[in-house]
């Protein structure tokens, strides 16, 4: 089990009423994961989202788009490796409706 994720949606622009929905998503994560197993930062971290989604076009398909940072301690995984600290995230995802049903 990796860390536990809490966060939070701040509706700024709805998707319902206009072609395009703007959210914030701030988040913080508690240290749950085991850091030594590389599942866990083995710190309390946070960070935000920013997420931009379109409304149902043609009534089927939908894409949402989402950008941001986790913000956390730099800490290097051994002697001569890699040195992890704040992280840019990012993501995409289209949603298509097959059937009026599903």
């Amino acid at each position: 089990m990796g860390d536990i994720l809490l966060d939070l949606k701040f509706r700024l622009a709805n998707n319902e009423s206009s072609p395009i929905g703007l959210a914030l998503v701030p988040f913080i994560t508690f240290p749950t994961g085991s850091s030594s197993h590389f599942v866990g930062n083995g710190r309390v971290t946070g960070g935000g989202k920013l997420v931009l989604d379109t409304m149902k076009m043609g009534d089927r398909v939908s894409f949402a788009v989402n950008a941001g940072t986790q913000m956390r301690s730099q800490v290097t995984l051994s002697p001569g490796a890699a040195t992890i600290g704040n992280q840019f995230l990012y993501g995409a995802g289209m949603n298509v409706e097959v059937a009026k049903p599903v």
